[in-house]
């Protein structure tokens, strides 16, 4: 598989996992307890299983571009899933940031 792939799938579950972490902690207090909650052990094992996989990236992609990729990639799931799920609106210097990050994402793919 392209490594450009598991790049953009692991940060979409790294994201879908916070989008998940950031629902469960608004309802309630961090404290112990929540390590020990259900949804904490699922965001625990599917965060692991996409580190694993993103293990494979880096024996694929140099450290420093591999690093960046996943960086925007993040930027740009975070954004898309708190418009769709947060009803987020950023400023428009904010949006012409994640614009910039689309195009570097694009740059830096290109071999």
């Amino acid at each position: 598989m392209s490594p450009i792939i598991v790049i953009l799938i692991t940060q979409l579950i790294f994201s879908g996992t916070d989008l998940l972490a950031r629902g469960h902690l608004r309802s309630t207090n961090l404290g112990v307890s929540s390590f020990l909650q259900p949804w904490f052990i699922w965001y625990a094992v599917i965060r692991v299983a996409s580190t694993a996989a993103q293990f494979y990236v880096f024996t694929k992609i140099d450290l420093g571009k591999t690093i960046t990729l996943f960086s925007v990639a993040g930027i740009i799931f975070a954004n898309i899933l708190g418009v769709l799920f947060l009803k987020e609106v950023l400023s428009t210097k904010d949006y012409v940031g994640v614009v910039l990050a689309i195009i570097a994402l694009i740059i830096l793919s290109i071999k």
